[in-house]
């Protein structure tokens, strides 16, 4: 029993390792435990945590908030899965266009090599130099032209991907400015709550007294004096209100600059690739021009 509750916890932590690390991925990471994560960081939860009712508001704060989390979830991973896609379908339209460009260029060169035992015996002759010489030419004219057109259809590739993630990255951001004005309404909910709280917690130590509200222990001393004294109180909640709305701002900010910094990236990293994929090819044309002009005494102009 014991073996199977380790196997069991083991699974669990997998399938929450793999989760938080998709979320990662999605640029969502943090608000898996964003609820904790909120009450956490509020330096007033200490003072207001042993009010009458509190834990109850709390409860109805979380409810609503892991409710809209889930929702937000969901919808940011499916457009994480549409981004996922339209990666793939990038990847496999720029290695098509390349493929079809390397074999064009591979079959003029095996052409030209093809010629050479026929080519070099009749190399003596200037006519025969400049034969071959203006073969070189040609070849290397062709794979220059080649390469410009396969950068073009690579540039029309990239272009209609970056409008395509562009369409996503607004997407995920306008979920994200949903979920985040959801979560400020259902804090501004909350701060009511604890507002009417402490109104009615005072009302009842008027009607009843304080030791019939929150019995007279030496462990509830801090709570009775911080709770007859309202201005206390209500400046407690004021600043447990901000510092929930500040947290909820910065996360919000968070999420947007990754979502931004990674769409900048992806056309970046692209644009980069393909420069020196196109650095690659001219040199390697180049080369062979070289190589061939050197094999058959020729200067190239």
């Amino acid at each position: 029993a014991e073996q199977q509750t380790f196997r069991q916890q083991q699974q669990e932590t997998r399938e929450q390792e793999i989760r938080l690390a998709a979320l990662g991925k999605a640029n969502i990471a943090d608000v898996d435990c964003l609820f904790e994560d909120l009450m956490h960081d509020d330096s007033e939860l200490l003072r207001l945590q042993n009010l009458p009712g509190f834990e109850a508001k709390v409860a109805q704060f979380r409810e609503g908030a892991d409710k809209h989390t889930q929702q937000y979830i969901a919808s940011v991973m499916a457009v994480y899965a549409e981004k996922a896609k339209e990666d793939a379908l990038l990847s496999q339209t720029l290695t098509k266009v390349c493929y079809e460009s390397e074999t064009f260029c591979i079959g003029l060169i095996s052409s030209f090599e093809s010629q050479i035992p026929s080519l070099s015996e009749h190399n003596n002759s200037s006519g025969s130099q400049a034969e071959v010489k203006q073969q070189l030419k040609s070849i290397s004219d062709r794979m220059m032209e080649d390469e410009m057109q396969c950068v073009e259809k690579i540039n029309f590739v990239i272009s209609v991907y970056e409008d395509r993630i562009a369409e996503l990255t607004k997407k995920h951001v306008n979920h994200t400015e949903w979920y985040f004005a959801e979560l400020l309404s259902l804090q501004n909910e909350y701060n009511q709550a604890l507002l009417q709280l402490i109104a009615a917690i005072l009302a009842d130590i008027k009607e009843r007294g304080i030791d019939a509200v929150i019995e007279p222990l030496a462990e509830n001393e801090a709570l009775r004096n911080m709770i007859m004294d309202k201005e206390a109180v209500s400046n407690s909640i004021a600043l447990s209100h901000d510092n929930h709305s500040m947290f909820i701002g910065r996360l919000e900010d968070n999420i947007r600059d990754k979502e931004e910094k990674e769409k900048k990236e992806k056309i970046q990293r692209q644009n980069e690739e393909q420069y020196q994929r196109n650095r690659q090819r001219i040199s390697e044309i180049l080369i062979f021009q070289e190589k061939y002009a050197k094999l058959f005494n020729i200067t190239m102009d």
